[in-house]
């Protein structure tokens, strides 16, 4: 390899353009590849990482205008200069591109053959889960086992059912996660794919962990470590290392759940995914807030918020802020966790993530709730509900309704204040869920007595 030369240098070498052969109607598209990957001055050290990698996403765009979709494969894939060296796609999403990712790989729709389009759906079913767009998550899912499954590999189809599994369950629909789940295991088993009989196990754990059953979440969760260890999946360790310790935290043994951190936080600081390091200081910041060690949580926020800043993370940096805004919350400095709160609001809308803007609304309309600023936590919690209703997730649902009943009551309102109090109960009802169901019937109780009173 000539060491002279930039990665993007050596790409446009592979690429084998000829300017003096193509069609003359194409030449300020070659041209412009050429520039971008040979001529245009590398990005700056302070530069974000999406500017980093402009020279081939323009490169990739010009190569889309003249259809020559080998050569735009070629800069789709290619590796890139980060610790992990992963591809231009994958790095994309590493970051929390999402929104930008999402027209590459729509360009490559229909150019390519069934395992290519397969590749694609896939991985925009996962793009709009972590946007929160479950339901889209699903139709691109659902594309994948659509194609004839003669064409495409058992690979592609097992981990469209994992998708499917995981987009169930952050519906609240765990009965349908729960089959999308069996069907996943029963095909990984079939093809003998330890490594995604160890996500199923996991997955089965995010099944048990919303429905508070945490002994089995906690069983899942080992035995999703003990294969991720076993296959040296360091990716999968560090999920199932962070999944155990926020089941302990709920648990409220707080001991465990710290270890399960500190363990998920060193194996991330030795393979340097610093994304994995925000994941592991943000358990650890929420761990020891409810030990009441603010002091110590802000510093573990503060350095998670400092890694989003460095690696051009608006989610991490978005999920620091709101998590300090939470340690003031706790601490009853209402105004405090406000701005917090405010500060992650235009983070999460400018990168999408609508089930994430619609926690921050729920927890500004808390803020203010305890603020006795009724009106405006109507608002935050409207705000929400709207979203989660088009997100279609139950369990957050019947959680907005209950919020509303909460402020209502506030402003002595009793029969709004019932009405939503009846929604959130009929939401509990229908998700099975034994703590909203009890939280609801006692709220129309006290509702009521409040007024009788009265009268």
């Amino acid at each position: 390899m000539d060491n002279s030369k930039t990665p993007s240098q050596l790409l446009f070498e592979e690429l084998a353009i000829n300017l003096d052969e193509v069609p003359f109607e194409q030449l300020v598209h070659y041209t412009a590849v050429e520039y971008f990957l040979t001529i245009e001055d590398e990005p700056d050290s302070n530069a974000t990482n999406l500017e980093k990698v402009n020279q081939y996403l323009e490169s990739f765009h010009h190569l889309c205008e003249v259809e020559d979709w080998t050569k735009v494969l070629k800069i789709f894939s290619v590796k890139l200069d980060t610790p992990t060296n992963d591809t231009l796609h994958k790095q994309m999403t590493i970051w929390g591109y999402y929104q930008e990712s999402i027209p590459l790989y729509n360009k490559l729709i229909g150019k390519f053959d069934s395992q290519i389009e397969c590749f694609c759906y896939l991985n925009l079913g996962n793009i709009y889960h972590f946007l929160g767009e479950y339901n889209r998550a699903i139709s691109y899912h659902n594309k994948v086992l659509a194609i004839d499954s003669n064409i495409i590999d058992e690979a592609k189809m097992i981990k469209a059912l994992c998708g499917l599994g995981n987009a169930y369950n952050s519906l609240g629909e765990y009965q349908k996660a729960i089959e999308y789940n069996q069907q996943h295991l029963q095909k990984a088993q079939e093809a003998n794919d330890i490594v995604n009989i160890g996500i199923a196990q996991g997955n089965l754990g995010n099944i048990y962990f919303p429905l508070g059953a945490y002994k089995q979440a906690i069983e899942s969760y080992k035995n999703h470590l003990e294969i991720a260890k076993k296959t040296h999946n360091h990716e999968q360790i560090l999920q199932a290392l962070s999944n155990l310790g926020n089941t302990y935290f709920r648990l409220k043994n707080y001991n465990q759940s710290i270890d399960y951190y500190e363990n998920s936080l060193r194996i991330a600081r030795k393979i340097e995914d610093r994304s994995g390091v925000g994941i592991a200081l943000s358990g650890l910041g929420n761990t020891h807030s409810y030990l009441k060690n603010y002091d110590l949580a802000i510093d573990y926020h503060q350095q998670a918020l400092n890694i989003a800043r460095e690696i051009g993370d608006d989610y991490g940096l978005a999920r620091a802020l709101n998590n300090i805004g939470n340690i003031y919350f706790l601490q009853k400095e209402y105004q405090k966790s406000i701005y917090y709160y405010r500060k992650s609001l235009p983070l999460v809308q400018k990168i999408g993530r609508s089930a994430f803007l619609a926690r921050i609304f729920n927890n500004l309309g808390n803020a203010y709730h305890y603020l006795h600023k009724n009106h405006r936590a109507i608002y935050y919690h409207k705000q929400c509900l709207e979203i989660v209703q088009k997100l279609d997730i139950k369990a957050r649902i019947g959680t907005a309704f209950g919020n509303l009943g909460n402020s209502f009551l506030s402003l002595k309102k009793y029969n709004l204040a019932t009405e939503y109090y009846q929604k959130c109960l009929d939401i509990a009802q229908l998700i099975e869920d034994y703590n909203g169901k009890k939280f609801a019937s006692n709220k129309i109780s006290i509702t009521k007595r409040m007024q009788q009173k009265c009268l």
